[in-house]
């Protein structure tokens, strides 16, 4: 069963569709890829949203990814997310 965890977006670059999240266990920075966005039904991630995620293998024996994400209740990132997608 796949890890989840707590985090906060670090950076997410929509032209190159990837970023990484910072978990708040600490350990090293997590990779997230557009198609766990899309997944997700976010239209993009934001520099500072909270999120719960899931850690799952990589393909190709690459460090464990961000997967099944979720955007923690707020409504300044809702909003954001919005104004960002219009």
């Amino acid at each position: 069963m796949p890890e989840r965890l707590l985090g906060t977006v670090k950076f997410y670059d929509v032209r190159r569709g990837y970023g990484f999240i910072v978990p708040d266990g600490g350990g090293a920075d997590v990779f997230v890829h557009h198609t766990a966005v899309t997944r997700a039904g976010l239209p993009l991630l934001l520099t500072g949203m909270r999120l719960r995620f899931e850690l799952v293998p990589a393909a190709r024996g690459r460090r464990p990814q961000a997967d099944n994400l979720l955007l923690l209740d707020d409504s300044d990132d809702a909003d954001s997310l919005r104004e960002a997608a219009e």
